[in-house]
């Protein structure tokens, strides 16, 4: 099969559940049982982390143990640049065109979790051969979906069944997370979905709009891990960072932004000149990537705070998605919606990756590891519900996780799993512990993602807090500390909503 032009994301692409009316109808009364209580308040969305990305025509690696595969035909809408109506008007999202996609995922009963194992092994996400431009796709409402499995008709998917039309779903979404230019929102896809195994040929059209052209991939069996080959942008393959220096940082300054390290508690930039750190804009101390970053976090990974919120230890590592939209650095401003009851801190250990993790074992971990920083990943507790919990209306805001202020080399950390940290308000210890009390610690979760996705240089693992999490209202300095990674200030600020 020849393989069509590659069409990749410019940032992050989130999925969307129960969608489609259908959907609603074949759940029944399920929705208001355990452990969802509830129809979800808000749209109910996941991540399809850049492994995930397949080109159109490529061969998709399906793993031995999954005999089938669900076929998740839906469209993608690429944001566009931000809209301003007038000067004093707020910024709006606006969609540049719609994808053709293929959501692939190994079949799943339950939504209460994100589904990051069902969702996110590496391929499963296929791209379309074209972006058609909004104004030239007409409204998504009249979209129709065809998907044929070796030829054969299987399903049939009509966009005027959609719950929250594109419009809604773009605003519902904006409402509490921000939509950058490059980002992808799927619209879901429909109940009777069609299943698939290694050596089927998925083809994805819309009929009447041949402007999508046609999304074809072939399933192929994957007999070792040498053959989950990434079709995506070449990543590098190793993170650089100079090693003459431990910490690193990157901040805005006189109108640039500059790569520097901790000199002598001054700021060393790279062209020589030395700042003072308190006359910068601290940024994420993040290298840029080639292609989305992915950020793992990890829900309860500690046993008291597990306890304090009233949940057994978990028995396999909770984890969801967030997106980079959401970083922000060292002494920015968090937003607390008005009206909250209940925000709260995490004091984090962020691991970053430092080159191409595939089926890493446990005795290797540290070996893909470039270096370490401290996040603080805030949540607010007001919006948990049981769908994909925790859902991104929690843990995706932006301005709700600062990370910083250094990215400290790996190899000025000689015992990551022995690490004492900290949080402060208002100068006020609330939260203390240490990195040896993790249930899961770093070494098996290198090896536990790896196992399933690919992870590449730059991406991030958060591996969850310790107990001592309190309210955080307007005003508040938090200080997350974390012993020789570094002390990561933040101040909380009143929002609108």
């Amino acid at each position: 099969m020849k393989q069509a032009a590659v069409f990749w994301p410019a940032g992050t692409v989130y999925g969307t559940l129960l969608n489609f009316r259908g959907e609603w109808r074949s759940l029944g009364d399920q929705v208001t049982q355990p452990p969802y209580k509830a129809a979800p308040k808000a749209p109910v969305l996941f991540v399809k982390t850049a492994n995930t990305w397949s080109a159109n025509g490529s061969a998709i690696p399906i793993p031995a143990q999954v005999p089938w595969v669900e076929v998740g035909a839906s469209i993608a809408m690429v944001i566009g640049p931000p809209v301003f109506e007038s000067a004093m008007a707020a910024r709006r999202v606006s969609i540049a065109g719609y994808v053709l996609v293929n959501d692939l995922s190994v079949p799943h009963a339950s939504f209460f979790r994100p589904p990051v194992k069902t969702k996110c092994l590496d391929g499963f996400l296929g791209l379309g051969p074209h972006n058609v431009p909004a104004g030239q796709a007409g409204d998504p409402a009249h979209f129709v979906l065809e998907v044929r499995i070796n030829g054969e008709l299987r399903q049939t998917m009509r966009c005027a069944d959609l719950v929250r039309n594109a419009a809604q779903l773009l605003a519902d979404v904006s409402d509490f997370m921000t939509l950058r230019e490059g980002d992808w929102l799927l619209l879901g896809s429909d109940v009777g979905r069609a299943l698939a195994q290694a050596g089927d040929r998925i083809d994805i059209s819309v009929p009447a709009l041949s402007a999508f052209g046609t999304l074809t991939h072939t399933l192929a069996a994957q007999t070792s891990p040498a053959e989950a080959t990434l079709a995506p942008l070449p990543p590098r393959s190793v993170l650089q960072i100079p090693r003459e220096h431990t910490k690193h940082a990157r901040v805005a300054w006189a109108g640039a932004v500059h790569d520097a390290v901790e000199h002598d508690g001054q700021l060393l930039l790279a062209d020589g000149r030395l700042v003072a750190q308190d006359l910068v804009v601290w940024l994420p101390p993040l290298q840029p990537t080639a292609r989305a970053r992915t950020i793992l976090a990890l829900g309860l990974n500690y046993a008291d705070h597990a306890k304090e919120l009233e949940f057994n230890p978990p028995e396999e590592p909770l984890v969801f998605i967030k997106g980079e939209s959401t970083l922000i650095g060292h002494q920015a401003f968090t937003t607390r919606p008005a009206g909250v009851l209940f925000m709260h801190y995490e004091c984090e250990l962020v691991v970053v990756i430092g080159k191409t993790a595939r089926k890493v074992r446990r005795t290797d971990a540290y070996d893909f590891i470039a270096g370490y920083s401290v996040a603080n990943d805030y949540a607010i507790r007001d919006y948990l519900e049981n769908w994909y919990r925790p859902n991104l209306r929690v843990k995706n805001r932006a301005t709700c996780t600062p990370i910083g202020p250094w990215l400290v080399d790996a190899s000025a950390v000689p015992d990551p799993m022995n690490l004492a940290l900290q949080t402060t308000v208002n100068g006020r210890v609330t939260q203390s512990g240490n990195t040896r009390d993790m249930i899961f610690d770093l070494p098996f979760l290198i090896e536990y993602f790896s196992s399933f996705m690919t992870l590449q240089p730059g991406d991030l693992i958060l591996t969850g807090t310790p107990d001592g999490v309190v309210d955080c209202q307007p005003g508040d300095v938090i200080i997350t500390e974390i012993a020789g990674i570094g002390a990561l200030s933040n101040t909380i600020v009143q929002g609108a909503r």
